[in-house]
């Protein structure tokens, strides 16, 4: 959970590592990057353009071997349809 809320303010703040590239996190690789088919711009109300776009993290213990955290990883964000309403 606390890794969750940690996704959150770097998505938020812009500063976190989205790029698809493992990153180590104590005992823990993630592996973050953006789904570009889902960016967007919209208004808010006070007529302000803001962009909008979601991530996709994967995380592993940090024992996993390197070629199965990226292959799975990769698997995962593939599977994953981003629904428009």
């Amino acid at each position: 959970a606390d890794i969750s809320v940690e996704t959150w303010k770097e998505s938020v703040s812009g500063t976190g590592d989205f790029s698809g590239k493992k990153i180590a996190q104590g005992n823990r690789v993630v592996i973050r990057k953006t789904a570009l088919q889902t960016e967007k711009t919209i208004i808010d109300p006070h007529g302000q353009k803001l962009k909008k776009i979601f991530t996709i993290g994967c995380i592993y213990k940090a024992s996993a071997a390197d070629e199965d955290v990226e292959q799975d990883c990769e698997r995962f964000f593939q599977s994953v349809d981003f629904i428009d309403k």
